[in-house]
């Protein structure tokens, strides 16, 4: 089962994670303009293009592990190529170590707060089955999601094509694809909640709100089931306020 934590003072002294906008859910880029940082009372830190969008997949993580954070409005690019060479966002930063995308970030957060049961189950084989539904969720199901995205909005106008229809199909296939790897699962990895629902859950909701079909009543029910959790309508609330707020009290993930 996945736990709460006691205090939200005494976990990861040194981290700090750089955000960027999304358009939709999910995935993140920086842009770029001109500088402007805005620092916020916190312990913890999220950079952000503009603070009413930050990746609501890091976010559900720290209100579902009641971390004190602050947000940074970032409009510049140099400062995250300084930081990845990509240039892209999100990036975690703790102590000497930078860790880019957020599926790398989340599975790093699970496993250094692995006594709260938001990481792999035990063992090599626990760990090669979350590997397994990370890459899936980002190589498979997201794909077709970024690739519409790219060709709608970031793209140069000059090299868009209409991708929908393909789009459109490929997500059809991996929920179908989706649909057998749940199964009977309340959740990817079994009966508790982890930092894969997270991702996963966040990508369900990123083709909902771009209305993708869902042909999958159990997908459905699975998406119903993750995008309900408090948590990530604390972090749907605090991304949409447009401002920093130090978390405090407990509540339920």
């Amino acid at each position: 089962m996945a736990t709460e934590i006691a205090s939200p003072h005494d976990i990861f002294p040194h981290i700090r994670i750089v955000m960027g906008m999304v358009i939709g859910l999910g995935v993140t880029r920086l842009l770029s303009g001109t500088a402007r940082i805005v620092q916020h009372p916190g312990q913890y830190r999220l950079y952000a293009v503009h603070l009413a969008w930050v990746g609501s997949v890091l976010l559900m993580l720290v209100h579902f592990w009641w971390w004190e954070f602050g947000l940074y409005a970032i409009e510049s690019s140099p400062e995250a190529f300084a930081l990845n060479p990509s240039g892209k966002v999100p990036i975690l930063i703790d102590g000497d170590l930078k860790v880019t995308d957020s599926a790398a970030i989340c599975v790093y957060l699970a496993d250094k707060n692995a006594e709260h049961g938001m990481g792999a189950n035990p063992g090599l084989a626990g760990r090669a089955e979350m590997d397994s539904w990370m890459h899936f969720a980002q190589s498979e199901l997201e794909a077709p999601l970024w690739n519409k995205l790219r060709h709608r909005f970031l793209l140069p106008k000059a090299v868009r094509v209409d991708v929908g229809p393909a789009a459109a199909y490929d997500f059809a296939s991996e929920i179908k694809a989706l649909d057998r790897r749940l199964g009977d699962r309340l959740f990817a990895l079994g009966a508790r909640f982890s930092a894969v629902d997270v991702l996963l859950g966040d990508m369900g909701g990123w083709a909902r709100a771009g209305r993708f079909a869902i042909e999958s009543e159990r997908v459905n029910t699975y998406f119903d089931r993750v995008l309900s959790r408090p948590a990530r309508a604390r972090a749907q609330a605090n991304a949409s306020a447009r401002k920093s707020e130090s978390i405090f009290g407990k509540h339920d993930a």
